[in-house]
């Protein structure tokens, strides 16, 4: 397709399926999926023509660190800093270990709010992320913090000066990075104190 965006045929009529053209969107993360065939099932229900609705698929692109797309440094970031909860955690976790790239980092913020279910919430996501190939693991914020002693592969940072400091003088190779909280974390932050891909790695 038309990595790293999603690209799909679809026709309203079921039968032309197969001679529907491939619209290759900007959008990131097959999760957004179903937003892709809301916007156009609106768009038909209005009446509006099927070419128009494709050229405004694909020419839309998300904005305001929603599943926003980054290159920065020699790195390419995906940007999904606007909010978090279990389920859109783990679907971001899970398309970011499909998509094909030599050296995955994650940099993830605490789940606000998530009150008495906070300590299960985030032990139940770190054990979901042991399953996954990813070379670096950064988590920040309180509720991650206090299960620093459980999971010794990833990196626990309890405040933000901590996780700048560490990015800093890191040394990664050219990197698919995915930042992913809710709001309060303020994940985008992070991204200006990434270095340049370092060639001794």
């Amino acid at each position: 397709g038309s990595f790293p965006y999603l690209s799909l045929q679809w026709e309203f009529n079921a039968k032309a399926l197969w001679d529907a053209p491939v619209l290759h969107t900007r959008i990131y993360g097959d999760y957004n999926l179903p937003h892709i065939l809301a916007a156009a099932a609106i768009g038909r229900y209005l009446s509006v023509p099927y070419d128009r609705i494709c050229d405004a698929l694909s020419e839309w692109q998300p904005r305001n660190n929603r599943s926003e797309i980054r290159e920065m440094r020699g790195h390419w970031l995906v940007m999904d800093a606007y909010n978090a909860n279990p389920d859109s955690m783990r679907a971001a976790l899970g398309h970011f270990h499909r998509m094909e790239h030599p050296h995955k980092v994650i940099l993830l913020g605490e789940m606000l709010e998530m009150g008495e279910h906070s300590a299960y919430e985030h032990r139940f996501l770190l054990e979901h992320t042991l399953h996954f190939d990813f070379q670096v693991v950064c988590l920040i914020g309180q509720a991650f913090w206090a299960l620093r002693n459980e999971f010794p592969s990833f990196r626990f940072f309890e405040d933000a000066a901590a996780l700048h400091q560490f990015l800093q003088a890191a040394q990664w190779p050219a990197s698919a990075i995915l930042f992913k909280g809710s709001r309060g974390n303020a994940m985008e932050q992070y991204a200006d104190s990434l270095p340049g891909p370092s060639s001794q790695v």
